[in-house]
């Protein structure tokens, strides 16, 4: 099984997305192709494969970095993620969001 945090880890040290971080991130949300195939969203490349309850309310970008909020739609702060594309920051954000929070 991949750890939440290291997967979150390895998004942020990412130059660009890849199927292998899709993947990843595919076994971590539980997504199963519908047909049973292994074929996964290009949830590290597109802006389009939103994880389940991903619920991106701003993205900024500076001249190295994207940064991307999540945003809970209760009283919890948002949540922040920052990588190389705006892709990759979307994710990580979500991702952060699904880790257990005190």
């Amino acid at each position: 099984m991949i750890d939440l945090s290291d997967l979150i880890a390895r998004l942020e040290a990412a130059t660009e997305g890849s199927r292998e971080l899709d993947s990843e991130i595919a076994d971590i949300v539980g997504y199963r192709h519908p047909n049973g195939l292994m074929l996964w969203p290009r949830y590290t490349t597109s802006l389009d494969a939103k994880l389940p309850s991903e619920n991106i309310v701003s993205c900024m970008w500076n001249s190295e970095n994207w940064s991307a909020l999540h945003d809970f739609g209760d009283d919890r702060p948002l949540v922040e993620g920052i990588g190389k594309t705006e892709a990759l920051a979307r994710r990580i954000a979500a991702l952060k969001a699904r880790e257990p929070h005190p």
